[in-house]
């Protein structure tokens, strides 16, 4: 089956640049998922001990007292999350850099200069070929 997005496969810098801005856009998304995720289960904790404070239950300080600890554990695994996605964002940002840095300095020069010389291979050929083409304009003309 056929790719519907194309891969750069060509040149290994190349694909290490955009791999590396894969994993930059992956990680920045991750991270807002995670902390968009925490924050609602920490509101909805935060509601919950609000109402049980409000309520005659026999067991409410027990139930706060869990409320409490699962909002902890919420916010420790919110900042474990931001500093594991942080450090796969740096990775994919320095493989980024990298990758489009060496593409840029090692692979294109030469690309550039085969479009050079292919550009003036092309331009010494349709100068031969005008040259060769004039003599028999020349004779169809008499």
């Amino acid at each position: 089956m056929d790719s519907k997005i194309p891969i750069a496969t060509d040149n290994i810098y190349k694909f290490l640049a955009t791999f590396g801005l894969v994993i930059v856009i992956s990680s920045m998304t991750l991270l807002i998922i995670n902390s968009t995720s925490t924050n609602q289960t920490i509101w909805a904790r935060a509601n919950a001990i609000f109402d049980l404070e409000s309520s005659q239950d026999p067991k409410k300080e027990d139930k706060i007292i869990l409320l409490k600890k699962e909002i902890e554990i919420a916010v420790n695994n919110r900042e474990l999350g931001k500093w594991a996605l942080s450090i796969i964002f740096a990775i994919g940002a320095y493989s980024s850099f990298e990758g489009f840095r060496r593409w840029h300095r090692v692979i294109q020069p030469v690309h550039d200069e085969i479009l050079l010389l292919q550009r003036e291979k092309l331009r010494a050929e349709v100068a031969s070929l005008n040259k060769s083409m004039q003599p028999t304009a020349k004779a169809s003309a008499d």
